[in-house]
């Protein structure tokens, strides 16, 4: 873990830099460039592929505090929910971020399916680089691991499994197929459509090593959590876009 970057001081005040929000700024901003690099191969003007996405930062950001508070509507109520550092939940954000792509798109004339397709690649790698950020900050940590391996990241008085390291690596392999499959793959919204089903199936089985489990919200507790379901929603969306794409090339 290393939660801080650097201090200074700021008016006789210090200021703290934490390495888990550089790394999510990192990875917004390295979404954004290959989205902007990949624009016209979907049909989309650079500078209007990059406002889209930007747009879907923010609002995925306020999406990803959103589904935090809902997760953790016990410490609301308590009035104990730290409102100063709210948690980010990544599938809130994904939602949030389509919520305001859409928006506008339509305010624009601009085809969401497109922007989508262009982001995917990007939303992958920088998620990654978030989840990195995850590991040292020592948010979003893993089960206990039994034994001892040259793997397992000592936090919070245990051995556990680097389940954020596990994530960030499928997803550069989940960003680094998106690639491949950009250059092939001839059906509008195919390549969204995969990004949907790849990190619904790999988040599902990450889940399983989250050791977190007083700070997630579970539909079975201990069993099914609220992650869960929302990735096997992913899964099912992305299941019907590639099948209406496929509907499309017919």
């Amino acid at each position: 873990m290393h939660p801080e970057l650097f201090r200074v001081a700021v008016f006789g005040r210090p200021l703290t830099f934490g390495s888990y929000g550089a790394l999510v700024v990192l990875g917004l901003a390295l979404g954004l460039a290959l989205t902007r690099v990949r624009a016209r191969r979907y049909g989309l003007e650079p500078f209007d592929a990059f406002a889209a996405t930007a747009i879907a930062a923010v609002s995925g950001l306020a999406g990803s505090v959103l589904l935090d508070v809902i997760v953790q509507w016990r410490l609301v109520l308590a009035g104990t929910y730290p409102w100063d550092q709210p948690g980010l939940v990544f599938l809130g954000g994904l939602l949030g971020g389509v919520g305001g792509a859409l928006a506008f798109t339509r305010a624009y004339g601009l085809s969401l399916l497109s922007v989508a397709e262009a982001a995917a690649p990007g939303i992958a790698f920088g998620h990654a680089l978030g989840r990195v950020g995850c590991l040292m900050g020592g948010c979003c940590y893993g089960r206990p691991w039994e034994g001892s391996s040259v793997l397992a990241v000592e936090l919070s008085g245990a051995a556990r499994h680097p389940v954020q390291l596990y994530e960030a690596l499928l997803l550069v392999l989940l960003g680094a197929f998106l690639v491949w499959w950009s250059r092939i793959a001839t059906r509008r919204g195919a390549v969204f459509a995969a990004y949907l089903i790849g990190y619904g199936a790999l988040r599902i089985v990450t889940e399983f090593y989250r050791g977190d489990d007083h700070e997630r919200g579970f539909l079975v507790p201990g069993v099914w959590s609220t992650s869960q379901t929302i990735s096997l929603a992913l899964i099912i969306g992305g299941a019907v876009l590639l099948r209406s794409a496929r509907r499309t090339a017919t």
